[in-house]
């Protein structure tokens, strides 16, 4: 996935999808993580309404588990391109989802949203540092 680095520093980046069979195009906001213990955690000790419940890029990590998750994810593992290798919608707590060639993987609480399905285009676009602002933008 273009525009990855390999640190261990948390940053806001705002990842954009192009969906296949013209559905145009569509994009979140989401904190890359790159960190081992960081990407091992994930979403893990956080409630649904909890601040820290937002959309994850889990960079290096090639699948996801829901061990001991309190509500439901939404989670999508893409190849190191940004193709869209699985999806998955309300993925319950004690799964663990895979998939061959998968070399990144996006998660979030289960929502309405849109969300990337098998085969659209993952990118990430504006990478910015996490400096404490409420936003996640630099101040």
């Amino acid at each position: 996935m273009r525009g990855v680095g390999g640190g261990g520093c948390e940053r806001w980046a705002r990842i954009e999808f192009d969906a296949g069979a013209g559905l145009g195009r569509w994009g979140m906001r989401a904190l890359v993580v790159t960190g081992f213990l960081g990407r091992l955690r994930g979403l893990l000790g956080t409630s649904r309404d909890d601040e820290r419940a937002v959309p994850l890029l889990l960079v290096g990590c090639p699948s996801v588990h829901t061990l001991g998750m309190r509500y439901q994810l939404d989670v999508v593992l893409v190849d190191e391109g940004g193709l869209v290798l699985g999806s998955w919608r309300e993925l319950p707590a004690g799964r663990v989802v895979r998939c061959a060639g998968a070399r990144h993987a996006l998660e979030r609480p289960s929502c309405g949203e849109p969300w990337p399905v098998v085969g659209d285009q993952v990118e990430l676009r504006n990478m910015w540092h996490v400096m404490g602002a409420r936003d996640g933008q630099d101040e």
